[in-house]
Parts: C-alpha cells; structure tokens; sequence
C-alpha cells in the first residue's frame, strides 16, 4: 500500500481480498512497511480493496486493484492509495 502523492508506504489500512461469487476471501490490516500477506492456492482472479479511515474518524481514504493468481506462483499486487476522503 503506497500513498499516491508521497509514495510512502500506508500503514493500519484494512485490506479485504475477494473473489467475485467465489468463496475466496481473507481480510486483515497493513504493518510498518504497508504490507498485508495471505495466501491462496488455487487458480482465481481476486478483488484487493483497502481503506484508511481517517484520524478524526469520519471518512476513509480507499484504493482497489484486482489480481489474477496461477498456481505455484507469487502475485504481489501494489495498491496506490488516493489522496481523496470518502465519506
């Protein structure tokens, strides 16, 4: 997880991985480096969604990008976080 404008890694984001219809599906939040790992090991493309709520607690900043996973191989999907509050 990278900040958009800074590029600086985004830490305490929650991050949802998915799969559309599927049963596919791992949640968790983002260390000191702004990285969150899980693994899968069949074949699936995955929904990456994540979002930083605010310091004040209203509103969240949110990025998203879709992966497509072979197996036997590592995917690292890098999520650029807008600078823009959702509310």
């Amino acid at each position: 997880m990278r900040d958009e404008g800074t590029h600086a890694p985004i830490q305490l984001a929650n991050v949802i991985v998915s799969q559309n219809g599927g049963s596919l599906h791992a949640e968790g939040v983002t260390g000191t480096e702004g990285t969150f790992e899980t693994s899968f090991t069949a074949p699936a493309i995955l929904n990456v969604k994540a979002a930083l709520p605010q310091p004040d607690g209203i509103g969240e900043r949110r990025g998203e990008t879709s992966v497509r996973l072979k197996e036997g191989e590592t995917v690292v999907a890098t999520i650029t976080m807008t600078s823009e509050i959702f509310y």
